[in-house]
């Protein structure tokens, strides 16, 4: 039977009243918190243990910690709702033994509810995890930062920053202007010369009835996310070539067109590549030949 959503039920991870607002067990004796860095156990006092250079409580769900390395793996596996299927039974197995679930633990969460997207969990509700993962950890520690990073991806998307530097969670996150362009606000233009070499139309064809234009619609927007500019614009050359083939009682010429890879990334090397998949199987010509084909396509923001 399928489980309902993840952090909709009151001991669920995404239920930050539940869980995250939870109270933290006292300090057990005097030393640093958990998390800090230490280079030995009697650094992080009682209760506590030097654990690859920081601070861990000694108290701990072992059902928990087995869970949270699951929702880890099925995470790395690409198994999205697994994940957040673990990681809420860790979260309710850390809860049944009186513990909250350590900031590591937290923040992984809070990458795999980013990474779920909105089919699975709705941003502001894992904005909201990420933003308790980070009033829990230390700054720059690898799981926080690796959550930040999640949720930097969607910054462009309306996400308040200054909500992110108040001292409690918010309710909702993108309450901004959102700043990416959608694939309905992008024009994108398609220019190939006529030519009338053997071949050419064969090739054209496959361009222009394949997937290149909405393919530039994705690549501007993967520029956009580097530079946020308007516009775009790449020349691209499609090189073919045929030579003679023996096929025993009979001879045949076949050639095959090949794109000028562009180097580096950005929007021309991105298209060129769209470019290069769509060119297809070879063509059969009645000569030997070589032709250039140039393309240039620009995309904007309408």
């Amino acid at each position: 039977m399928f489980r309902p959503l993840l952090l909709m039920s009151a001991l669920s991870l995404l239920s930050p009243c539940a869980l995250f607002s939870s109270s933290e067990p006292e300090d057990l004796a005097e030393g640093r918190p958990a998390g800090e860095t230490c280079s030995s156990s009697k650094d992080c006092g009682s209760g506590r243990a030097c654990v690859e250079s920081r601070c861990q409580s000694l108290e701990t769900s072992i059902a928990g910690e087995l869970l949270a390395a699951a929702g880890r793996e099925l995470y790395l596996a690409g198994d999205m709702r697994g994940a957040i299927d673990a990681y809420n039974d860790a979260f309710i197995a850390f809860e049944r033994k009186g513990l909250v679930a350590p900031p590591d633990v937290r923040c992984e969460a809070a990458e795999t509810a980013i990474a779920a997207g909105d089919a699975e969990i709705p941003r502001d509700q894992a904005a909201r995890l990420v933003h308790e993962c980070a009033l829990s950890s230390l700054p720059f520690s690898k799981a926080r930062t690796a959550a930040l990073e999640a949720l930097s991806r969607l910054r462009h998307d309306g996400l308040s920053l200054e909500r992110l530097d108040r001292d409690a969670p918010a309710d909702a996150y993108f309450t901004a202007r959102p700043l990416r362009p959608t694939a309905d606000s992008i024009a994108v233009s398609i220019s190939i010369n006529e030519a009338n070499h053997q071949g050419y139309a064969e090739v054209r064809e496959r361009l222009e009835s394949g997937p290149l234009r909405a393919a530039a619609v994705d690549c501007f927007i993967q520029a956009w996310e580097l530079t946020q500019a308007k516009a775009a614009e790449a020349n691209i050359e499609v090189n073919f070539r045929s030579r003679l083939r023996d096929m025993g009682s009979y001879d045949i010429y076949e050639g095959r067109a090949e794109v000028t890879e562009l180097p580096g990334e950005g929007f021309g090397p991105c298209v060129a590549r769209v470019v290069g998949a769509s060119l297809g199987e070879s063509i059969r010509v009645r000569r030997t030949l070589s032709w250039t084909m140039p393309i240039h396509v620009s995309a904007s923001i309408q």
